[in-house]
């Protein structure tokens, strides 16, 4: 399958410039449901998005993956949206929450069903253990797995796709609901080079942090973020074909500019192929070479265990 790039849509009238960049596929969260403040969802009375998705070459995804209050818990309330998404024939879902999977496996909702990375697997038995019970049709798996357990998933489950988190994705509080994330909207920070900035998000949550014995209210906290293009060869080879840019609460014009950037390094290795050489640095310990070959013995041609 062709490698496929998924960029975040954060307001309707941007969907016609990210979808003239050639992506593949677009996600959007639903308000008090998703991972990132509302400003950047979808109320339930705009889903009608989803047939303006349809209508161009792309698909688009719904993100139901924050916390749920406990008056957002209610069977009826999540039957009522997941019948809306079924009812516009979304073409998946993103869960986070146990309980929300439980209520679309017991009532058999027909919409592709994603597994988010918020549902907080981070080892093969338990993503093994969420795949044999739910039956999505994608798992977008977590960058805390280490490669041969990635490696094991998709040997024992290779009906699915897979995806990854290629860019940002990383939270200095709870990833699960954010309030004020990633650079929003603010031109001072947008308006900087990536020579500057270019390995950091910024996140002004207004809660109070003491370093130092000082407090303080409303500091820019830089942390490292994640940014895979070098392991794009690596996760091809293993079989992942989703790459997931994330970043909702991005600008419009930094978003279309980090799509460019990786479908210009697909579009590279698709011609040059070079991957070989991604083994060779990536994969330079003996015991997880054997490892990898134990589990998947076709790897050989690109593993060589003399060092």
């Amino acid at each position: 399958m062709e490698p496929k790039i998924i960029a975040p849509l954060a307001k309707i009238e941007n969907l016609e410039k990210i979808s003239d960049t050639g992506i593949d596929a677009i996600y959007f969260g639903l308000k008090n449901l998703s991972a990132r403040p509302n400003e950047f969802s979808f109320g339930i009375e705009e889903l009608e998005v989803i047939n303006k998705i349809k209508e161009l070459p792309i698909k688009g995804y719904a993100a139901l993956n924050g916390e749920f209050p406990d008056y957002n818990k209610s069977e009826e309330f999540i039957i009522d949206i997941l019948e809306k998404l079924q009812y516009y024939n979304c073409d998946g879902v993103i869960m986070g929450d146990y309980n929300l999977l439980e209520i679309y496996r017991e009532r058999g909702f027909k919409i592709p069903l994603h597994m988010s990375t918020l549902l907080g697997i981070y080892n093969s038995t338990g993503t093994k253990w969420v795949i044999n019970r739910y039956k999505p049709s994608r798992v977008i798996l977590s960058t805390n797995l280490f490669i041969d357990e990635i490696n094991s998933i998709i040997r024992d489950n290779n009906q699915i796709d897979y995806e990854i988190i290629i860019q940002n994705g990383v939270c200095f509080n709870c990833a699960n609901r954010c309030f004020l994330h990633d650079l929003h909207d603010f031109t001072e920070f947008n308006s900087l080079s990536d020579e500057t900035y270019g390995n950091r998000f910024w996140c002004s949550e207004s809660y109070k942090i003491v370093p130092n014995n000082q407090l303080k209210e409303n500091i820019w906290i830089g942390s490292p973020y994640i940014e895979l293009s070098g392991l794009i060869p690596l996760f091809l080879l293993i079989g992942i074909t989703y790459f997931k840019i994330e970043g909702r609460t991005l600008s419009l014009e930094r978003i279309i500019k980090n799509i460019k950037f990786y479908k210009n390094i697909l579009q590279n290795l698709k011609e040059s192929k070079k991957t070989k050489v991604y083994w060779k640095y990536l994969i330079h310990l003996g015991e997880i070479k054997r490892r990898l070959l134990d589990l998947n013995p076709d790897l050989r041609k690109y593993i060589h265990l003399e060092e």
